[in-house]
């Protein structure tokens, strides 16, 4: 996908990896405890993972007649989130953390540059063949008010069909929200729609359900844990993160 959107656009890729892919593999020993062992192997594996993919990436790219370079950091977020402060685009797996290691949604490398940063983005849990229909998602939170916006700025799949899924519209600054942003969407020249709302208390089956026809999700995060309630009930964020193929924070 990132060689897709680069290509269309004419723009230079960078690789950015939070682990050195070239360092030394360690060496092993027998005189190793178990839990030190184990952790070597991991790291190995991960330098290896780490190395085969760059190494991919330089391919295609110059296969395909792309600027590609490479930014290798650490496992410091900010050291990782000022090296890629001027990009226009940043293109992520999901369920990976800052070490490289599998995560979970709310302390992914995705959400975690979401929040420390305003640069757009694409989070991916598969690639899709193609996107033919997008789904913005409003709640109440700041992050969910300049979708629309945003996404008409960044002119990502100009094609697509377009709905806003509201969460808690009987709440004045979810429905105020959902107005202006499909409004400004239809006025942008752009095939938008407006699904019905799902509540706070939302069944997952449900919104699996609404969210299956969808291949690109806009929202303003991975995760929104706020309060207590929150910490106790599903977080619709999460959930269509889980379903979706494809999500643009932008």
């Amino acid at each position: 996908m990132s060689f897709e959107i680069a290509a269309a656009r004419s723009a230079q890729l960078m690789a950015v990896i939070p682990i050195d892919p070239f360092a030394p593999t360690p060496h092993f020993s027998f005189s190793q405890s178990l839990r030190s062992w184990v952790e070597d192997v991991d790291l190995a594996f991960m330098h290896g993972s780490a190395r085969s993919s760059i190494e991919q990436f330089e391919t295609h790219g110059l296969g395909r007649g792309i600027r590609v370079s490479r930014v290798i950091g650490g496992p410091d977020i900010r050291e990782l989130t000022a090296k890629v402060a001027e990009a226009d685009l940043v293109l992520i797996p999901a369920n990976v953390g800052i070490d490289g290691s599998r995560a979970e949604v709310w302390s992914e490398v995705a959400e975690v540059f979401a929040q420390r940063q305003h640069v757009p983005i694409l989070r991916v849990l598969r690639r899709p063949l193609q996107v033919k229909k997008v789904v913005l998602v409003v709640s109440s939170t700041r992050r969910c008010s300049q979708l629309a916006r945003r996404l008409v700025e960044l002119d990502l799949w100009p094609e697509a069909a377009i709905s806003i899924l509201p969460i808690g519209d009987y709440r004045p600054r979810v429905s105020q929200g959902v107005r202006e942003q499909l409004d400004l969407l239809r006025t942008s020249g752009r095939d938008a729609a407006l699904l019905p709302a799902i509540d706070l208390d939302f069944a997952a089956a449900d919104l699996e359900q609404i969210l299956s026809p969808f291949q690109v999700a806009v929202m303003g995060h991975l995760s929104y844990r706020a309060g207590w309630f929150d910490s106790v009930r599903h977080d619709p964020f999460e959930a269509i993160a889980s379903y979706v193929p494809v999500v643009l924070m932008p």
